[in-house]
């Protein structure tokens, strides 16, 4: 709606607000996922700052706290944001797929509890239900895994404790227990000392003799 004054050619526009997509404001995954594994929220926010926010889901107001510059989703849906600029416009950011899965169950472990040191041997880790391979942890509390796979070569060269997780590839969701894995590392044997020996005779019986320790 306009106002004309004076000249054809001269208006004053009256002040409006009009619902229009911009891509000044938008909607990011800042945790730099968009997947949601288990109940964990997927952190959403607005940027950059504006006067009021409405977050809207599959195209309605989003539930809980959904007014602010940060929402935590953590529902599967298309989310994106209604917001009033400093201007006195509203504009609708862009869209955001939040994708939710279920956590693996927790693997299970085929391994010795001891071998002979510098011996290498093959532990076998199977993904609980919901897995489809496994993430091996040199601790409990690293994120990055050292060894991603069903079969871990392994040689110990001395007792060690290693962490499995099932991993569901196509997802990135892992399960959220991890399972010990303990190897004792056994010290090898020394070389037995032989006695006898020398020059035999043809068809003649001798007894040789090892001592182990």
């Amino acid at each position: 709606d306009a106002a004309f004054s004076g000249s054809p050619f001269t208006t004053v526009a009256a002040p409006f607000a009009v619902d229009i997509t911009n891509s000044h404001y938008y909607a990011v995954s800042t945790d730099g996922s968009p997947a949601v594994c288990g109940d964990r929220p997927v952190k959403l926010e607005v940027l950059p700052e504006a006067i009021s926010y409405q977050w809207l889901k599959d195209g309605v107001n989003a539930p809980g706290e959904s007014t602010g510059q940060i929402y935590n989703a953590t529902a599967n849906g298309v989310y994106s944001a209604r917001v009033v600029t400093s201007s006195q416009t509203t504009v609708v950011t862009n869209q955001v797929s939040i994708n939710q899965s279920a956590l693996p169950d927790p693997p299970r472990v085929a391994a010795p509890d001891s071998m002979c040191t510098g011996q290498q041997l093959y532990l076998a880790a199977s993904p609980g239900q919901g897995g489809t391979t496994c993430n091996w942890y040199s601790d409990q509390t690293i994120s990055v895994p050292f060894f991603a796979g069903r079969v871990l070569p392994y040689t110990p060269n001395g007792t060690t404790t290693m962490y499995v997780k099932s991993l569901n590839s196509m997802t990135g969701c892992e399960s959220s227990t991890r399972v010990p894995v303990t190897i004792q590392a056994l010290p090898l044997p020394p070389v037995p000392v032989t006695t006898g020996g020398g020059t035999f005779c043809s068809a003649a019986i001798y007894q040789l003799r090892a001592t182990c320790a």
